[in-house]
């Protein structure tokens, strides 16, 4: 089974709750890796470059990007947009 869904998880003893997204898949781990480097090496990425670059379906490349909506945003029109990293907290 692999899981690629965002988990809560209440441990009672210690009253913990984690909220992580799970990836066993290496492909998805490598592609969000790129995303996140490409990013951050470039200032922005568009969805073509995510589908030229791993030959997927444009409706994977965009479950990336919605698995990494706290680390990225969509900027611009839909046309000419980008996904950028998003400012830190401290920054808005």
């Amino acid at each position: 089974h692999k899981a690629d869904v965002p988990v809560d998880v209440t441990v009672k003893s210690t009253g913990v709750t984690v909220d992580v997204t799970v990836t066993d898949d290496p492909e998805v781990a490598a592609r969000r890796d790129w995303i996140r480097r490409e990013i951050a090496g470039r200032g922005g990425i568009r969805l073509r470059d995510v589908l030229a670059k791993f030959k997927c379906s444009d409706r994977t490349a965009k479950r990336d990007f919605d698995a990494l909506s706290s680390e990225i945003m969509f900027v611009g029109s839909p046309k000419t947009g980008k996904y950028q990293l998003r400012e830190p907290a401290a920054a808005r």
